[in-house]
């Protein structure tokens, strides 16, 4: 079965692609630079450094406290929080 389509671009579609002798062929590394300044995803970088210091802390206070898990550290501060809520009257 023969195909008798007539499109926009067969008058080009088979020719040799080409090959400029004056330009050297610009590397992929040097083609993606083109696109560094366009930036998709604005204030990604700091979303990832802002996770990254918060479990920077979470490990710190289970360094300090002497807890061995997060599960332990958050159950304490919990009951820090609580007890502190108590002890303070906020409703005036």
């Amino acid at each position: 079965m023969a195909l008798n389509y007539k499109g926009p671009y067969d008058d080009i579609i088979d020719m040799p692609h080409h090959v400029s002798k004056t330009h050297k062929h610009m590397s992929l590394y040097d083609r993606a630079a083109q696109f560094a300044p366009f930036s998709a995803l604005t204030g990604y970088e700091d979303a990832i450094d802002i996770v990254k210091r918060k479990q920077q802390g979470v490990a710190l206070l289970l360094y300090w406290s002497g807890l061995n898990t997060s599960y332990e550290l958050a159950l304490f501060l919990y009951m820090v929080i609580h007890h502190f809520y108590l002890n303070n009257n906020f409703n005036n």
